[in-house]
């Protein structure tokens, strides 16, 4: 959680693209997948009453599902 709170909280997309698997990369779901990473980010925010609601979550990532 730590190194990646740290290295991308405010991070442009870019930042976020090195996180990627190269062997998934270019599959051409990489807006999906920086999405998600976003998400992570924000449900593990250090204050507890930072995060997100569980339902909330779930709502984001059907956002992103296509």
């Amino acid at each position: 959680r730590r190194w990646t709170r740290s290295g991308w909280c405010g991070s442009q997309d870019g930042d976020y693209a090195e996180a990627i698997d190269p062997a998934i990369a270019g599959a051409g779901h990489e807006e999906q997948i920086l999405l998600v990473l976003r998400i992570a980010v924000f449900c593990t925010a250090d204050d507890p009453k930072e995060r997100p609601a569980a339902k909330d979550v779930r709502c984001m990532l059907a956002q992103i599902k296509n």
